[in-house]
C-alpha cells in the first residue's frame, strides 16, 4: 500500500474540512483582516490553509505513486 491510498483520508479530511468550514465562515459575523489584499476571517484564512495543505499532499502523493510505477 503506497502513495495515495496511504494519504487518502487525511487528504479528504484536510480538503473537505477547509471547504465546509469556509463556507459556514461565510454565514457567522466575525472580525476580518486585511490578508494578502483581501478581507478574510481567521478561520477561512485557517480553512484555505487546510484546503492548500490537502492539495499539496495529494500533489505529491500521486507524483510518488507515478515514481514508483
Amino acid at each position: 500500500v503506497t502513495g495515495v491510498q496511504t494519504c487518502a483520508l487525511p487528504i479528504c479530511y484536510l480538503i473537505l474540512n477547509g471547504l465546509e468550514r469556509f463556507f459556514i465562515e461565510k454565514i457567522r459575523v466575525n472580525n476580518k483582516f486585511n490578508f494578502l489584499g483581501m478581507e478574510a476571517t481567521q478561520a477561512e484564512i485557517i480553512a484555505v490553509l487546510f484546503m492548500l495543505g490537502g492539495l499539496t499532499l495529494l500533489y505529491f502523493s500521486l507524483r510518488r505513486k507515478r515514481a514508483d510505477s
